[in-house]
């Protein structure tokens, strides 16, 4: 079995040290072959759950096999899935913010360092298990916080008691034998798809265009895509990302008010400039993080120094 080093550090998930690049050592190669039968154990069950639609573009999750499918699409793909990874924990770490808020008016703010703990846990895990693992605590956070608001304080305790007193991570890998068990797992935590949805929508259109022209790398090396139409899906991103965000002290926004810090990134001129220079999707994140980690570390907004920031950062 011949594998690839990019399949190997990307959807494995194993560091290659430079020594080994070429011949591995024997308790290196029967790393590899135990992590690989994981993963094409885990890749072959999706494929016979969602057969009928891997091969097409999912732009949004109506059911299970949709979200089998783009799960399927991602992880088949090592270059994307390298691509996805780092925006996916950055949204699955702003998520805690609004979580922080919802939990402290309860007097559960507790609970955050240790969900903390788990996204770094997962996230270092590497590969297509880190993107499950994400997957699954970013769906599990976005259902605390959009369907959990209207309970007691009892109820929301109960909840995250059962989901984080344990070892949330080893559940999570525990699951990755075959899809239908960490369906299994997961679909009784955030009971529908839309969760789910509402989760990974940001990535979805790329994930489609990218199934249908090849990936984002390569469309924009090749020239396959014009430059208009990636402004837009970036820009699209962005302030999709900024509505579901809450973007404090704004220019004299209200904090937590996320619909006008939406609006004032639409309507600025300054940043739609700045977001204009982004040429790599992978910028993204790392443009929205900057922004975001500025509004919420500076009171008052100095515009220029803002532009200054990001300017240095995407020089």
């Amino acid at each position: 079995m011949k594998l690839s080093r990019e399949h190997i550090i990307y959807n494995l998930g194993i560091p290659v040290p430079l020594n080994e690049s070429i011949h591995f050592s024997r308790p290196m190669e029967l790393r590899i072959l135990h992590e690989q039968m994981l993963y094409e154990t885990f890749l072959d069950t999706i494929k016979t759950y969602a057969k009928d639609k891997l091969d097409k573009a999912v732009s949004t999750i109506k059911d299970w096999k949709d979200f089998a499918a783009h799960i399927g699409q991602v992880l088949s793909d090592a270059n994307y899935l390298k691509e996805l990874l780092t925006p996916l924990y950055g949204r699955v770490v702003r998520l805690l913010k609004p979580l922080a808020d919802f939990l402290k008016k309860l007097g559960l703010d507790t609970f955050i360092p240790k969900i903390k703990d788990f996204i770094e846990k997962i996230k270092s895990q590497g590969g297509w298990k880190s993107f499950m693992g994400l997957v699954a605590l970013g769906s599990i956070i976005t259902f605390i916080t959009d369907k959990l608001k209207g309970l007691g304080k009892d109820a929301v305790q109960d909840f995250l008691t059962k989901q984080f007193s344990g070892n949330f991570v080893g559940d999570v890998l525990g699951k990755l034998t075959d899809w239908k068990s960490y369906l299994g797992w997961l679909q009784p935590i955030v009971k529908g798809v839309e969760v789910i949805f509402k989760f990974l929508q940001p990535f979805l259109s790329a994930a489609a265009l990218s199934k249908q022209q090849g990936g984002f790398l390569s469309l924009i090396k090749e020239n396959k895509m014009r430059k208009s139409e990636l402004k837009n899906l970036i820009r699209e991103r962005i302030l999709k990302e900024a509505e579901e965000t809450a973007l404090p002290n704004l220019d004299g926004i209200k904090t937590g008010d996320a619909k006008q810090a939406a609006n004032f990134i639409r309507n600025n001129k300054q940043i739609q400039k700045l977001i204009g220079n982004i040429n790599n999707p992978n910028e993204v994140n790392e443009f929205f993080s900057v922004l975001l980690g500025y509004m919420q570390d500076i009171k008052g907004v100095n515009k220029q120094n803002l532009k200054g920031l990001i300017d240095t950062k995407f020089k």
